[in-house]
């Protein structure tokens, strides 16, 4: 099983809001409010810069440095859900390999999972910086699958974007979407459009879908 992490472990989507709005603000563009963020954001994260009057070549050359150390200077206000260490607990439990493809950068994810009292139930953690293409495509997911050395029919991959669902599909494994109300990236009404196997409200429903009683 694999895991995104912004808005799916880490409650970090007022940290991303505030780390992009610093990045508009620092290219002289107008930052969102959050509910105008949450329904224009999107994967892979270069087109909302274009969108926002950025060229595409700074969205993709210079925008991942800032992103990264703007996101580095909020990140001890960033908090794992709190079914995230029993959900992880269990899943293990279960002799299930756990590991993360997220774009949330590798330092800054690093630091979180190591204060953490999770960072040893993953085999495998990639974040930004350890691939080229972010998702949609299935870059990260494919990446995980070949170190864990598993297949993709019998994996899963757990996310809270709609961006989650299409590169799950993409990397030939099941998706499942979580959604958290005011924590999530995305509405919950975005996420069915893109119909994932399932659509879970905690991590620890997923125990009862591997499980086969949901």
């Amino acid at each position: 099983m694999i895991f995104d992490a912004s808005g799916t472990i880490l409650n970090d989507f007022s940290v991303t809001w505030q780390a992009v709005a610093k990045i508009l603000v620092r290219f002289g563009k107008q930052a969102d409010d959050v509910i105008t963020f949450r329904k224009n954001f999107r994967l892979p994260y270069w087109n909302y810069f274009v969108d926002k009057g950025i060229a595409l070549d700074a969205a993709k050359l210079e925008l991942p440095a800032l992103y990264s150390k703007f996101y580095l200077e909020l990140v001890d206000e960033v908090e794992l859900f709190p079914d995230v260490e029993e959900a992880t607990e269990s899943l293990k439990d279960k002799s299930i390999k756990l590991a993360i493809a997220s774009q949330t950068p590798k330092e800054a994810l690093s630091k979180i999972l190591d204060g953490s009292s999770i960072r040893d139930k993953f085999s495998v953690v990639v974040g930004m910086g350890d691939y080229q293409d972010p998702k949609p495509s299935p870059e990260s997911i494919l990446m995980v699958l070949n170190k864990l050395g598993v297949s993709a029919t019998e994996t899963i991959y757990v996310g809270d974007m709609a961006e989650d669902i299409i590169t799950a599909r993409r990397a030939g494994v099941i998706p499942i979407a979580i959604y958290r109300r005011e924590a999530s990236y995305h509405t919950k009404s975005y996420l069915e459009e893109e119909h994932p196997a399932f659509l879970i409200s905690d991590l620890r429903e997923l125990v009862k879908i591997v499980s086969g009683n949901i």
